[in-house]
């Protein structure tokens, strides 16, 4: 399985009570996606076909007064990804929502044109001869003490259905990333923050990706520890589960 990672580069600026309202949003429109697409799930069975070809991506540089975007992201050709499509628009609506609409807005918070409000998108994607992944992270800033990034991922299989993590596998995995993390964390682990960032609840576990035999789980930052931990990621065997797509 190859991942390719395609980064673009943009001084950002968001308040932390602002991105974890933002990503709070993202993560209730991300679950009324799924209650949409849950007709068209599929298993993602191990296959010797060839692996599956990304679709062309689409880019924006846009410079404001008192802004800047540039994002990359696949493109929803034939209509084919409009779940992602949706996602990005609105990513971009909510960043626009922020940004001040007068001078007199930008001056009471401190923005001129060389300090301004950025967004930026990067798009990686794993391939397999039965799936693709296409992996989104967005980074946002505007005017805390430091940005913070959002991570989502789109899974689909060779039919172009969207390829979901079975709910009753939950427990297991929730009890395997508590040992792991707790672990990992060492001395900066928080028992309770890790066990309800990674309860068997489907928004705790609705970010992830396929690479080789494993699948490897992406925990948001705050979702298990502070700030300053970052993203966190828990890899496991997809043998070790059964039935852990639907």
């Amino acid at each position: 399985m190859n991942r390719k990672k395609v980064m673009l580069l943009v001084g950002i600026v968001l308040g932390g009570s602002a991105l974890i309202a933002m990503f709070a949003s993202l993560s209730a429109w991300k679950d009324s996606r799924r209650a949409d697409t849950l007709s068209q799930q599929a298993t993602s069975t191990p296959s010797t076909e060839t692996p599956l070809t990304p679709v062309p991506f689409e880019t924006e540089h846009i410079v404001g007064s008192y802004y800047n975007i540039d994002m990359e992201y696949p493109k929803n050709v034939d209509n084919r990804l409009g779940d992602i499509q949706s996602y990005v628009d609105s990513i971009r609506t909510q960043f626009m929502d922020m940004v001040p609409k007068t001078d007199e807005e930008a001056a009471y918070i401190g923005l001129t044109k060389d300090r301004s409000y950025s967004l930026l998108m990067t798009t990686a994607v794993s391939t397999s001869s039965s799936s693709i992944t296409y992996v989104l992270t967005t980074y946002m800033d505007t005017g805390g003490a430091h940005g913070g990034t959002f991570i989502t991922t789109y899974t689909y299989d060779r039919s172009g259905k969207k390829v979901e993590i079975n709910p009753t596998v939950l427990p297991q995995l929730s009890e395997a990333a508590q040992v792991y993390l707790i672990k990992h964390l060492g001395e900066d682990a928080n028992e309770m923050t890790i066990k309800e960032g990674t309860a068997p609840k489907i928004e705790n576990w609705n970010t992830w990706f396929v690479e080789g035999d494993n699948i490897t789980f992406v925990f948001q930052q705050y979702q298990v520890g502070p700030y300053v931990l970052g993203l966190q990621e828990f890899t496991v065997p997809i043998q070790q589960y059964d039935n852990l797509f639907l």
